[in-house]
């Protein structure tokens, strides 16, 4: 089981650029994986302000940025059907807003997948939260695609990366993440870091090591069932105290995917306003998915 939807497509938001069409790639490799069909969506509107200013002019105007869209999305399904021919591929065109398009998306989907240039270039488009709208107020994963990719011929054995809080708050992440690497048919690499705790510093040696003891069952036991429901993969454990976001970029950096969880429908606009969580999302060195709690 994972925390992806049963039904429902990979959508990925494309626009013009090398990012999006790369994002797009993959996309349909996910979709692949999953069983899925791989949903392409293009969205389109005059800039803000505008309707008065091209008042006479809107309809053709509107007219030519529809038939920019339908030609986008056909070279671009073009494109990924050369990719993966059995793939199935819909193709998506709205006049609205990029950001209420993929939340509206994210309600069916089983994925929302992004350039890597989407956030900025979601943020200029609609303001400094579109970002953070499209994926906190969406209820399935959202992977944002960046940094290092394998070559379709390449055999990549990168482990998959999960950062795991409590067993609780992490489920979710945990779960997706032994499932992907499954598919992937690699390892997993689970993540766990934990703060100085009061009174710790002055604390002794033994309590020190029943410190890290206690904090090594809390990892152990939140990949206890996707140990059980995954026995293929081979797991590895890392855990430090300190900073998580350190740990995670220095570890993305060897893997092919990191997985994060979000504790609340809120996290993600509290995360992108927080620099060392925008540092992962904008500037890990592999994709990055992220699974909201349940």
């Amino acid at each position: 089981m994972t925390n992806l939807p049963s039904a429902g497509a990979v959508v990925v938001g494309v626009n013009e650029t090398p990012a999006a069409v790369r994002a797009a790639f993959w996309a349909a490799d996910e979709a692949s994986r999953l069983g899925a069909p791989l949903r392409l969506v293009h969205a389109y509107a005059l800039p803000l302000g505008s309707y008065g200013l091209f008042s006479g002019t809107t309809g053709g105007l509107l007219a030519s940025l529809e038939a920019e869209g339908n030609e986008l999305l056909a070279g671009v399904a073009k494109q990924i059907r050369r990719h993966r021919p059995r793939l199935d591929v819909d193709l998506q065109l709205h006049c609205a807003p990029t950001v209420d398009v993929l939340v509206e998306e994210a309600k069916t989907a089983q994925m929302i997948v992004l350039g890597e240039g989407g956030l900025p270039a979601l943020g200029r488009v609609a303001g400094g939260s579109a970002a953070a709208d499209v994926l906190a107020r969406g209820r399935c994963p959202v992977a944002v695609v960046r940094g290092h990719l394998a070559e379709e011929d390449d055999d990549d054995s990168s482990p998959v990366t999960v950062g795991v809080d409590s067993a609780a708050t992490s489920e979710p992440a945990v779960r997706t993440a032994f499932a992907e690497a499954d598919r992937r048919g690699v390892g997993l690499l689970a993540v766990h870091t934990w703060t100085e705790h009061h009174g710790w510093r002055s604390g002794s040696k033994a309590e020190a090591e029943d410190e890290g003891r206690r904090e090594r069952d809390i990892l152990s036991s939140s990949l206890a069932e996707g140990q059980r429901m995954h026995p293929r993969v081979r797991v590895k454990q890392v855990l430090a105290q300190g900073p998580a976001a350190e740990l995670l970029m220095e570890e993305a950096d060897k893997s092919q995917l990191l997985v994060l969880g979000s504790r609340n429908r809120n996290w993600l606009q509290r995360a992108l306003r927080s620099s060392t969580s925008q540092d992962m999302l904008r500037r890990a060195p592999c994709p990055v998915l992220v699974v909201p709690a349940a």
